[in-house]
């Protein structure tokens, strides 16, 4: 903080520094709770993710033996998706828009019936996982402006308020001894005027 200046302008600038703090204090605490309810609804939505992903997996352990016989259906799926940004209290977060699979044709004549029910539930799987990753994205993008949120938070609870309201108390201080000095003085003045005008 610069040098204290002990007068009226001073006094005024400070007041109007400890209102601005005292009136941005509110939005950042509002921000912070905003960022931390979005965490744990991300945290809540990854836990079913991973349930769902464990279930599914689940699901491909049963069909290990068949999905290593022949046809090999590795390619035959190809995925895009569509990201867009969503804002959340001035964060951009990256959301799915729409998830879109792309099917290698093939004859069912000539593959096992189970290869359709396995193709599906790979679908499931794939987005499952995209949407898991960019729930990791969202965790980790709201975690790092929820670290600079919360030190905003702490410097202004913790430094500025309290300096810029100590420099307010010293100031105010140093104006009321100098008018209790000034006072005194032209009480001073007035005794020596009122001795000389009786001589």
């Amino acid at each position: 903080m610069a040098r204290i200046r002990y007068n009226k302008t001073e006094l005024k600038r400070q007041r109007d520094m400890l209102d601005n703090y005292t009136r941005f204090l509110p939005l950042l605490r509002m921000k912070k709770q905003q960022l931390q309810l979005e965490m744990r609804m991300i945290e809540n939505q990854q836990a079913l993710l991973e349930k769902e992903l464990n279930k599914l997996l689940g699901k491909f352990e049963r069909w290990a033996e068949l999905l290593n016989a022949r046809p090999n259906i590795t390619g035959f799926l190809s995925l895009a998706l569509e990201i867009t940004d969503y804002n959340i209290a001035g964060v951009k977060i990256p959301k799915i828009k729409s998830v879109i699979f792309k099917e290698r044709e093939y004859d069912l004549f000539e593959m096992p019936p189970w290869v359709e029910l396995v193709l599906t539930e790979l679908k499931n799987m794939k987005k499952v996982k995209e949407e898991f990753k960019i729930c990791e994205k969202q965790k980790e993008i709201l975690a790092e402006e929820l670290k600079i949120v919360s030190r905003r938070v702490n410097l202004f609870e913790k430094v500025f308020i309290p300096k810029t309201a100590d420099a307010i108390r010293l100031i105010n201080i140093y104006l009321e001894e100098r008018q209790k000095e000034t006072v005194i003085r032209s009480k001073k003045c007035k005794e020596i005027v009122n001795k000389r005008k009786r001589l």
